[in-house]
Formats: C-alpha cells, structure tokens, sequence
C-alpha cells in the first residue's frame, strides 16, 4: 500500500488543486514585486504590504484540503486492507475423522498435511499435491505463464497416467496457491502455507505491493464533465474580467494625470488582475473530492454491518448509478433453505418424508440420490449435517428424514464403490451425470438428474413399484405426457422439479464406451452415455421467497432501478415467482418473459464477441452498429422482465448489452461461469455463502448473507454519496 506522503503528492495531480497552486504562486509573484507609486497614500502603502497573505491564505486552503483528503484516502487504503483480510477469509474444507468426514476451516488455519478437498471454481488455498483427482483443470495464469500457455491456461493436473502408453511422461500432480480449479475435483495434502508458498515467495522478491484499483465510475465520469464546464466558465469569466477591467484600467489611466507607465498605473492594473485571479478562485470548488471521500470512508463500516464486504471501493460509487438489476432466485431472492415438497414416483405423488411405496423401489431412490450427489458431512458435537448447494442439501435432508444413516452410506460409497466418471452440474447442460463401479466389481452404475425437460427424453424405461422396468419413450409421447402430468402439476405449486434416472451396465463395455469417446469430454460423446435410461422419480423443490423481497424491488421501482430475473429455473416457476413479486401482472402475460435459446439467438444477431483492450474486461461483446444499438434499446430491453433457463453465456450477452446501451447495470452470481458476467457489469456482486471463490474474486462486492436486500442497501449508500455530492455542489 501507498505511504502517508506518496498519497499526499497524488493530490497535486487533481486539476483544481493546480490550477490554484498556480494563482496562488502568480498572487504571491504580483504582491513581492508590485509597490505602490510614490503619491500612494498610507493606507493604500499598508494594504500593499499585506498583499502576500492572500497567496499565503490559498496557500493554506490548498494544504488543508489536501491533507484532509490525504487522511481520508490513507483512511480508505487501510479499510481496503480489513476488507481484503475479510474478503481473503476463504474456507477450506478439510478431511476430519475416519472415511472422509469433513470439515469448514480458514485457509489460515491449514497446517502441512492436512488433506483438503477441491472442486471447480475452488482457489488453491496452499501449494498442495494431489493424491486424488478426476478431470482436474486448473488456471495458473498468475504465476506467468507465456503467451503461449495464457491461450490454454486450464492445466492439467493429474496423479498418474491411466494409459501406459503415457508412463514416459511426467504427471504434474503440484497445486500452487492462488491458481483457480476450472474443471473437476479432487483431494490434495497440503505441502506449504503462508510465507512458505510459492506466491509468498515470487511477491517477496519481485517487490511487489498491493494496490487499489482504479477505474472511471458513471460518478467520476459526471463529475468530469461537471469540471470541464466549471473550468470553461471560469476561464470565461477571466477573460471578460481582463477585457473589463482592461477597459476601466485604461480609461482610469487616460482620465487622470497618472502617466501610463509608472508605479500606480501598473500598481491598479496588478489590483484588477489579483481581483480577477479570487473571482475564478471562487468558480472553483476545490473541496470537491474532499467531499467523495469522505462520503465513502464513513460509508464502509456500514456497509459491513449491512452484510455487504466492498472489494473495489469505486463500486460503491458506482452503485448509486446503477439503473437495472439482474439476479439470480435461489439463494437471493429466495432463502435458500430448499426442501423436497413432493416426491413423484410410478404415476403417483408422494409425502416425501414417508411415500407409501415399494420398499425396494425407495432404497434405489436413496441409492442414485448419494452416488449423484457432491455433498459431505459436517461434523457437529452430537451430530452431522449436510454441506453443498442448496439443491444437494435439500435432497439429503430428505434421506435424513426417512431415516437414512447418510453419513454411514457416504462412507460406504468411499469404501465399496469407485468412481469411473464425475460431470458436475452446470449453467449450460442442466444435469449432472456420475458413474460408479459397484461392489460387485462388475457393474457400473451410470445416474443423471437435473431438469425434466432435459432428462426425461433421455429415458426409454420406468422403475414401477414392482422394481420392473416398462418401456418409457422419454422422446415420444410418453415424455410429453410426463412433462403435462407431472411436472405441469409440480411447478403450478412453484415447486422447482428435478428429474432422477439410472441405468447399469457392464464394466467393461462401459470401459470400452469411454475410451471410444474420448473420456466423454464434449457433449456429443456425452450423449451416448446419457441414453436408455430408467426413469426412477421427480421431485418438487421448495424455495419460499424472502418475506422483505417484494417490498424491496418496490423501493427499487421508485428509485427508477429495474429488477430483471435471469435464472436457470424451470419457465413456470420463474414465471410464477415474477407475478408473486408483482413483476407481471399474471401468468399469461408471458410478453415480458423469454427462453435463454428465444433471448441469445436475438442477441447474437445484434451483437460479436471482441477483445476489450480499453477496461481490460477481456473478452466482451459489442453491437455490430449503431443500428443494432437502437434497435436493442427499442425492441428488447424494455421488454426483458424474466429470462428462464439461463446460460453463462446469455448472462454474460444480456449484461455487455445493457451496460453499452447506456444503462449501468449491477449482476449477482456465485458459480464459475458467471465470473465474466460479474466481470462485465458495472458492479457484481458475488454470493458469501454459496458462491465460490472464482465469483467472488471477479465480483466488486460480496453478499455475506446472500440476500438481495443487501443489494438494495448497498445502492442506497451509493445514492447516499451521490446525495452528498450534490448538496455540496449546490452550496
């Protein structure tokens, strides 16, 4: 961080500031040199000599403000820091106890040795080798890499190689601090913490010093334009004082006996020049950023206690400007707390807590829901609780309460089974899909759940009470009627459905089926695994809403800020939650609400991909043409209330487009994906609680509590600042 002088040598960069400097210095030159001619009268020869106080006093004007800015500006460096020390509070979890037990720990309190578990969007908290891994990528771009190797920044990190073929090559099994996990999961023991890493050691010999970002916030860019217009007026005003004051001096000259050339001729003209000098003094309001920063140096400790943690403090500046919200549900506009409403099995609708079923048909519910799960099990003094997303959670939380030892099962799974395949569930596919070997040793056991309009048609088999498998033609008629039945009927309550489906194969022809596809990287060698499946239930999640959400997106209407949902959810439920939050007026007015597919195919005939080499957002969006500009701001963003089905890559589009269309616009998002949406907006905002460490280190502000009146807070006190400014520009 900047010393206490260097911060005070900045503000002699600041316009105002040198521009009186100077009429300060051209007073002080006019007072030692100028002296009263010899018929000048006492008083005239006393007031001549007290002529330097008044550089003196713009002196002492200048030093004050300045130094008073510079103790608010060192004020606010050292608020960075606490917030950066808060912000840096990541936690780890850590394996405790026999077979795989777990833990939430600081990343400070590691220790070597300790074994810590990774997944994608996690940073490395401490240089670590892997001992356990599968698909793992990760970006080490901020340990320098070439060119070359920035291009393909998502290493490879592996323990062994599968193919003997690859033994003559060397696995890279070594995790550095500070590089982000892109892709996978894994288990790695900690090899060195703190000063000790590698990064520790790279900063401590290149010298390296943190520094405060800087960019130009919609209030400094005003505050610009206010300058140029406030610097031109004065200018203005100067040169009509010179011409007018030249005029009296000459007529004043010309009408009396005083020669043109002599001491009090030049002594009235050096008065008007001093009188011209304090009248464009007085055009300009040099407390100006005095008034900025002390308006956010007061505001940050308050913005802590509203649950808000400031990274980059231009952003609360920012936040006063900002004109359209789009935001997530889960978690932000809902509690988060999300439990299973109903469980749909075999044609019929269940009490999730005790569905009046076939035995066998709930122990392969209970079996696929903990092989396709990423949940681990928190230890308590008397007992263990669930750690994950809020969708995982829930579904444990469902096992727990029939009575199922879940933490005995997950144990068995690390014990008995093996783990062949693990996609993760994304933005962009809406399920996820895992493979594991089952303690036969023969079979593998393949499940997928996500979203019904995504894995019902991969179905071609129903589990029925009778543990028998009919034929199912998830694609054809029966998945229509499924989805009409069903589904319909889950989300008319607004309960969010999640598909569950199976199926077994043999060892070894789904050994030969991975090799064939290239390890299932891409989506089309996905496909033929995720196909004959057996469909085993849907579920209907509960997500209640915030009981302060409405009137909060009120307060924000009279504001003039826009909230625009923009969530992955299911089209009902999104539109459900738009009318009970008074954003629609009801459920037919689907006018206002678009399909990611229906929003990004408009987008994309408007917009192109480009490098962002002004802000350094990197890869970004622009419009083809003006053309295109108006015809977005005319035709689409009024018109844009919800967007279901969400994609990354439409809520990074829909975010470029509303901030180049002129709007400044502020987007929540806790995943991998959405760290360049947060990184386009003009403020992001990132999840405490549920995001990872990926959207928090590219978000400008983080939501402890995860809630979206935090977000409204944290534009009041941007107004709070701008209010300020304001009423100093009026007095």
């Amino acid at each position: 961080m900047r010393s206490f002088w260097a911060i005070w040598w900045d503000q002699l960069d600041e316009v105002y500031v040198q521009v009186l400097l100077f009429f300060g210095l051209l007073t002080l030159v006019i007072s030692i040199f100028a002296s009263p001619g010899k018929d000048a009268t006492e008083e005239e020869k006393s007031a001549n000599s007290a002529r330097y106080l008044e550089s003196i006093s713009i002196f002492f004007a200048v030093a004050l403000a300045t130094s008073i800015q510079t103790f608010c500006d060192w004020g606010k460096e050292r608020q960075f820091l606490r917030l950066r020390e808060e912000v840096l509070k990541q936690r780890v979890t850590v394996l405790r106890g026999q077979y795989g037990t777990t833990q939430d720990v600081l990343a400070s309190q590691l220790v070597v040795g300790d074994v810590i578990l990774l997944k994608a969007g996690d940073k490395v908290p401490a240089d670590c080798l892997l001992i356990e891994e599968m698909d793992m990528k990760v970006d080490e771009t901020a340990y320098g890499l070439t060119d070359d190797a920035i291009a393909n920044a998502a290493v490879v990190k592996q323990c062994s190689y599968d193919d003997a073929a690859e033994d003559e090559k060397n696995p890279d099994p070594i995790l550095l601090t500070d590089s982000t996990i892109t892709a996978g999961f894994g288990k790695a023991v900690v090899l060195a913490v703190g000063s000790n890493t590698r990064r520790e050691a790279e900063l401590a010999e290149t010298g390296q010093e943190l520094t405060m970002s800087k960019q130009e916030t919609p209030l400094m860019l005003k505050l610009e334009v206010l300058s140029k217009i406030i610097s031109t007026i004065a200018y203005m005003i100067l040169a009509i004082c010179a011409v007018v004051f030249g005029l009296v001096w000459l007529l004043q000259v010309m009408f009396s006996d005083t020669p043109l050339v002599s001491g009090d001729s030049i002594f009235r003209l050096i008065g008007l020049a001093q009188t011209a000098v304090a009248l464009l003094i007085c055009c300009i309001p040099e407390g100006l950023p005095l008034v900025i920063s002390m308006a956010m140096a007061f505001s940050v400790d308050f913005l802590k206690q509203d649950k808000l943690l400031i990274k980059n403090l231009d952003a609360l500046e920012t936040s006063g400007m900002i004109t359209n919200v789009l935001c997530g549900k889960t978690s932000t506009l809902t509690t988060g707390d999300i439990v299973v409403g109903r469980l749909c099995m075999d044609g019929g609708s269940f009490n999730p807590e005790s569905p009046e079923v076939n035995l066998a048909l709930i122990k392969r519910l209970q079996n696929t829901v903990l092989l396709c799960s990423d949940v681990t099990m928190r230890m308590t003094e008397n007992s263990y609780s669930p750690v994950g997303s809020p969708v995982e959670v829930g579904l444990i939380d469902m096992l727990m309460k029939q009575e199922v030892d879940v933490n005995e099962l997950l144990v068995e799974r690390e014990r008995k089974y093996t783990l062949r395949l693990w996609i993760p569930f994304s933005s962009d596919r809406r399920r996820m899909t895992v493979a594991y070997q089952l303690p036969d040793e023969e079979t593998v056991r393949v499940v997928v759940k996500g979203g019904p309009e995504y894995v019902v048609p991969m179905c071609s088999r129903q589990l029925d009470q009778n543990m028998d498998t009919p034929e199912f033609m998830g694609a054809a008629h029966d998945g229509e009627g499924y989805q009409e039945d069903v589904v319909r009927q889950l989300t008319s309550e607004r309960l969010k459905p999640l598909t569950i489906a199976y199926k077994d194969m043999g060892l070894d022809d789904f050994l030969a089926l991975y090799e064939s596809n290239e390890k299932f990287e891409t989506e089309e060698t996905r496909a033929n695994l995720e196909n004959d499946l057996t469909l085993v239930a849907t579920v209907g999640l509960v997500d209640e809403l915030r009981e302060e959400v409405t009137d909060a997106i009120l307060r924000l209407n009279e504001a003039s800020t826009n909230l625009r949902i923009v969530s992955g959810d299911h089209r009902d439920v999104v539109i459900q939650t738009a009318v009970e939050l008074q954003m629609l007026g009801n459920e037919t007015d689907t006018e206002f609400v678009h399909s990611s597919d229906e929003l990004l195919e408009n987008l994309k005939e408007l917009m192109v991909e480009k490098e962002d080499e002004a802000e350094g957002r990197g890869l970004t969006f622009a419009f083809r043409d003006d053309a295109c500009k108006a015809r977005f701001s005319k035709e689409l963003k009024q018109r844009i209330v919800a967007v279901y089905r969400a994609t990354p890559e439409l809520k990074h589009m829909l975010t470029a487009a509303f901030r180049i269309s002129g709007s400044t616009v502020a987007v929540t998002g806790e995943g991998l994906s959405d760290a360049r949406a947060l990184s386009e907006a003009s403020v992001g905002f990132a999840m405490g609680e549920d995001g990872c460490e990926a959207a928090k280190e590219h978000a400008d502000v983080i939501l402890t509590d995860d809630n979206f009146l935090s977000i409204v807070n944290a534009i009041r006190w941007g107004r709070n600042i701008q209010d300020n400014v304001r009423k100093f520009i009026q007095f």
